[in-house]
């Protein structure tokens, strides 16, 4: 029974709850920063940015749209 009523008080109130979701917000955009900073190096960007320029749809070239 007391058990349950720790649990019962955890759950209403609002300072676990506001602790728990700024935890998990803050820690997935640490992870994010981190993953984008590690695998980001040894590239080269003008090589990304070829790779990113050979995306061709055929329906809607956007060289020939942007060529002006």
């Amino acid at each position: 029974m007391y058990i349950y009523n720790d649990v019962m008080l955890c759950l209403v109130r609002e300072v676990p709850s506001l602790t728990g979701n700024v935890v998990s917000l803050v820690g997935g955009g640490v992870v994010a920063v981190l993953v984008s900073l590690l695998s980001g190096r040894g590239k080269d960007n003008a090589d990304l940015w070829e790779k990113t320029r050979d995306i061709d749809n055929p329906l809607s070239p956007w060289t020939e749209l942007y060529a002006k």
